[in-house]
């Protein structure tokens, strides 16, 4: 059972890779027709968010199915709720880059070129730079966790459940944070 719920993690991050691959071509491509006015591009564009879309009811069902079936706990569950939220954003990424594709074709053909260049480098940067913002948090949520666990000095059988004294998460938190709380 163990198994076949970290299976379904790893499928789960692997269809929100292929979102997120997907949203980025796809402001690439939407960017790219803006910048050459090229209608055919905007097109693709628009009719490729069906992809998108698909992606978000399937990431969205699979967290569901995972919460309901599998209940669980403590990192697991931060990636379910956090995939939740990232596809989300991403299938609202693909809407907006749907948007400025329709714009492309309803606008005029007199579209400042440099302005849409500089455009398309700040939307790639927001969407890359996403993903950087989040590894650091994702890495001191780990060590947060991690000192806890240490620093309870508890064994844990399978029949009770995992539980930290308060003082300890109070410890592990001033440790992650860098300060100590001295004794009068």
């Amino acid at each position: 059972m163990q198994r076949h719920f970290h299976e379904e993690l790893e499928a789960l991050k692997q269809r929100l890779l292929a979102m997120g691959g997907l949203v980025e071509d796809q402001i690439r491509r939407v960017m790219r027709a803006l910048v050459e006015r090229d209608d055919a591009l905007a097109r693709e564009v628009i009719e490729r968010d069906q992809q998108v879309n698909a992606y978000d009811v399937e990431v969205d069902e699979t967290c569901v199915g995972l919460l309901a079936l599998h209940q669980p706990a403590a990192g697991d569950l931060r990636f379910i709720t956090t995939a939740m939220k990232i596809v989300t954003d991403l299938e609202r990424m693909g809407d907006q880059a749907v948007n400025i594709a329709q714009r492309v074709l309803a606008a005029s053909p007199a579209i400042n070129a440099t302005r849409a260049r500089s455009g398309q480098a700040r939307a790639l940067e927001r969407f890359r730079g996403m993903g950087r913002r989040r590894r650091p948090r994702t890495s001191t949520s780990i060590t947060f966790i991690s000192r806890v666990r240490a620093s309870s000095g508890r064994k844990f059988s399978q029949n009770r459940r995992k539980t930290t004294p308060p003082n300890t998460m109070v410890t592990a938190l001033r440790e992650s944070s860098g300060t100590q709380k001295t004794r009068r």
